[in-house]
C-alpha cells in the first residue's frame, strides 16, 4: 500500500535512485500495477536526464505489504516517460508475474526484466 509521502526506490537504469510520491492517480493508495506521481529525491551523478526535485510518473512493480501474495522487502517504481515508455533501458530487480496482467501494455518493460516472480 503506498500513500502519499512514501518513498520508492526506482529499480531501472534512468538515473534516478529514489523518489517520494506526490500523487496517486485515480484512488487514495496505491498498489503493483498503478501510476503515481512522484518528486525525485536523489538522482545519480551526471544525469543529464532528471535532476533533485523534478516531478514525474512511476509504476509500482513492488510493494513491502502485498496485494497478491508475493510481498518484497522494499516498495519499488518504475520512471515512465510519455505514457507508457520506460524512461531507462533495464531493470535490476525482479518483478512479480502478476504486473504482466495488470500492465498490458508495458510490453517493453516484460522484455527487459531480468527475472519474474
Amino acid at each position: 500500500m503506498i500513500l502519499p509521502g512514501t518513498k520508492l526506490i526506482i529499480s531501472d537504469n534512468s538515473g534516478v535512485k529514489m523518489v517520494r510520491v506526490i500523487n496517486i492517480l485515480g484512488r487514495r493508495y496505491a498498489s503493483i500495477g498503478d501510476v503515481v506521481v512522484a518528486s525525485t529525491i536523489s538522482v545519480a551523478p551526471r544525469t543529464k536526464q532528471f535532476k533533485k526535485g523534478v516531478v514525474v510518473r512511476v509504476l509500482i512493480v513492488a510493494t513491502k505489504y502485498a496485494r497478491f501474495g508475493i510481498s518484497f522487502s522494499m516498495n519499488l517504481g518504475i520512471i515512465l516517460k510519455d505514457g507508457k515508455e520506460m524512461a531507462g533501458t533495464r531493470v535490476r530487480f525482479p518483478i512479480p508475474f502478476e504486473l504482466i496482467r495488470l500492465v498490458p501494455e508495458m510490453k517493453k518493460l516484460f522484455s527487459v526484466v531480468p527475472s519474474m516472480l
